[in-house]
C-alpha cells in the first residue's frame, strides 16, 4: 500500500488509522518512506535506566529514511518506527521516532507480511517486545527439516535417492 500524506498530517496516527481500517485486518506490516516533516520527537532507549531520552525537533527537516513493523497491542495496530532526519546543515538525528507532523509531503510504504506478530511487555528490558509465539516455533521446525542428513558428505547428501532394488525371483537355495 502507498500513502501520500500531506501537510500537518500527525505521520505515526495516519499510519495506524490506515492499518486499522483494513479489511480483513493484515497480520503484520512492514514501514518505509522518506519525505519532510516538522515537530518531529525522536528517542534513544536507555536499557540501564529503561526509558527513552526523548529530544524534539521543531524546524522543518528531511525525513531521509523511515523504516520499521507494525504489529498488534491490545487488539490496535502498534506503529514501531526508526527515523533519520536531516537539517539544512546537513547534519542527521536518528532514533525512534515517536511522533512527527509532515511539514510539505511523506511518502509512506507499507508492505502486509503473512505474520500475525504481537507484543507483549518484557520485564528485564522494560519495551514492549514481539512476541514470535507459534512463528518461531514454526521456522524452528522448518530449520530443523531442511537440515543436512548428519553422517553423509555434503556430495552424498546431493545425490538422488537410489531406487530400492527389486527382485523379480527370490535366489533359489543352491544346495
Amino acid at each position: 500500500m502507498f500513502l501520500r500524506l500531506n501537510s500537518g498530517e500527525e505521520l505515526i496516527t495516519r499510519i495506524q488509522q490506515e492499518l486499522q481500517a483494513q479489511q480483513p485486518p493484515w497480520p503484520s506490516a512492514l514501514i518505509s518512506g522518506i519525505g519532510s516533516v516538522r515537530k518531529a520527537e525522536l528517542g534513544y532507549y536507555r536499557l540501564d535506566r529503561k526509558e527513552y531520552l526523548r529530544r524534539e525537533f521543531p524546524e522543518v527537516m528531511e525525513l531521509v529514511s523511515l523504516s520499521g513493523n507494525v504489529s498488534w497491542l491490545e487488539g490496535r495496530p502498534f506503529v514501531h518506527a526508526h527515523a533519520v532526519l536531516g537539517g539544512e546543515d546537513f547534519r542527521t538525528a536518528a532514533g525512534h521516532l515517536f511522533r512527527a507532523e509532515v511539514a510539505a509531503t511523506a511518502e509512506i510504504f507499507l508492505e502486509e507480511t503473512e505474520l500475525s506478530l504481537t507484543r507483549r511487555p518484557d520485564a528485564t528490558t522494560g519495551l514492549k517486545l514481539l512476541d514470535p509465539g507459534k512463528h518461531q516455533q514454526e521456522a524452528g521446525k522448518q530449520a530443523e527439516a531442511s537440515k543436512p542428513d548428519q553422517g553423509k558428505s555434503p556430495v552424498e547428501q546431493s545425490k538422488p535417492a537410489e531406487p530400492a532394488k527389486q527382485h523379480s525371483n527370490p535366489p533359489k537355495n543352491q544346495t
